[in-house]
């Protein structure tokens, strides 16, 4: 604001943005025992977000071995 003789005086004001809000994922497939021939391919899950229009979402799958070659647990994680 400036007045008729020239003074002038001014306010600011600061706003912090903060992204604290994970994104969400679709719902993942529900635990399964299958054999062998049946394993089913990975589902592919989306996730959306409060601040970010496209989020990334990973994939890792982990083999554990059980007793005997064909017996083992597939750890999927995304």
């Amino acid at each position: 604001a400036t007045d008729v003789c020239g003074n002038k005086s001014s306010k600011n004001q600061v706003i912090t943005v903060e992204d604290k809000t994970a994104p969400e994922l679709s719902t993942a497939p529900a635990n399964i025992t299958v054999s062998c021939e049946a394993i089913p391919t990975a589902a592919i899950l989306t996730a959306t977000d409060n601040c970010d229009s496209a989020p990334v979402v990973t994939y890792a799958e982990v083999r554990t071995n059980g007793a005997c070659a064909n017996s083992y647990t597939l750890t999927r994680t995304w």
